[in-house]
């Protein structure tokens, strides 16, 4: 019902946010998970649920009616933001953008739960504010030292959006945050180096940290290297041909991070037209789709070339989504050269 009122009355927000001091855990989760689906939307009808949403911050139940399930391993196990309060208030509190600003402190006290599923939503949800959640960057560092891996890799991703967000980057943070890429867990290394390609200059001064993750025996990490090379300018730019022998990834997620990345790299990415084509003919329809956007958001005569290919995948391609893309896609390249004649 929250995600389909895009508009809500303070009469639906009310009802859901009574729901916040409900006996079962479950039900507080999900009455803060619906408030978080309506967003920014749910302050501007009523603001009153933000104070219920801090309480809940330290909310210890949750709810484990599904745990059979998941120990038999009949279901995987529910996201936290469904069994813990706690975890549904932070996550709701980020979504309320400016008028949660003061929720921050809250969520930076909530950093020290026994819980790492609450520190690892507390530590995203920090990001999730901007300048408020800024001013506990502190904070975050030094959860860079916790014992839980998520722990540590949420600290990266939210160091990582943080810098993003305010558009400054500290060079003493982005060298903890490249340590980790020394880490043997995968999550911390993937995130750290995910982390860094949002750093601007800082991520240039660490491009070397970047780029050995092209070679990382996991993924992930392989994925989240693609992404932030594009982060790292022209410099970075020059690494276009690494990003490229990635397309042929034998991990999709590699093959879809190398192909959204080819046309962010200018006219070096747009050198690779032809090797990005070359995914039209992937098993994968969600690769199909990225390698025809990708090649409708190149600039330069080698993408202008595989026009005919784009009408004809437009035309012939099996899943309706592919299609789809490929018509928008041929319809760009189209407008760009009637601007260009």
């Amino acid at each position: 019902l929250a995600s389909s009122a895009s508009s809500p009355d303070a009469s639906f927000v009310t009802t859901v946010g009574g729901l916040l001091k409900h006996q079962e855990p479950g039900v507080r989760a999900a009455a803060a998970s619906a408030l978080g689906a309506l967003g920014a939307s749910a302050t501007t009808t009523s603001s009153s649920e933000i104070p219920q949403l801090e309480k809940l911050l330290t909310d210890k139940d949750e709810d484990s009616s599904t745990r059979v399930l998941t120990v038999a391993g009949i279901q995987p196990k529910t996201p936290p933001t469904y069994r813990k309060p706690a975890c549904a208030a932070a996550a709701a509190l980020a979504t309320f953008g400016p008028a949660a600003a003061r929720s921050a402190s809250k969520l930076a006290d909530a950093l020290d739960s026994f819980d790492e599923e609450v520190r690892v939503q507390c530590t995203c949800a920090l990001a999730g504010l901007g300048e408020a959640g800024a001013k506990y960057e502190d904070r975050i560092v030094a959860l860079l030292e916790d014992p839980s891996p998520l722990v540590v890799a949420a600290a990266c991703y939210s160091l990582g959006a943080l810098a993003e967000a305010t558009k400054t980057s500290s060079t003493t943070i982005a060298a903890q945050v490249a340590d980790c890429i020394k880490d043997k867990h995968p999550a911390i290394r993937g995130t750290a180096v995910g982390s860094l390609g949002k750093m601007g200059e800082e991520a240039v001064a660490r491009l070397e940290d970047i780029t050995q993750c092209f070679n990382d025996k996991v993924g992930y990490v392989r994925a989240q290297a693609c992404q932030a090379i594009c982060g790292c300018g022209e410099i970075g730019q020059m690494y276009a041909g690494e990003v490229a022998r990635l397309l042929f990834d034998e991990d999709e997620r590699v093959k879809l991070a190398a192909v959204t990345a080819i046309p962010k790299l200018g006219q070096r990415g747009a050198a690779f037209a032809e090797e990005t084509a070359a995914l039209l003919e992937d098993a994968s329809a969600e690769v199909r789709v990225a390698a025809v956007k990708a090649i409708g958001n190149m600039q330069g005569f080698e993408a202008k070339a595989l026009l005919p290919i784009i009408q004809r995948v437009a035309e012939e391609d099996e899943q309706d989504q592919v299609r789809s893309a490929a018509e928008a896609a041929a319809a760009s390249m189209r407008a760009l050269e009637d601007a260009a004649e």
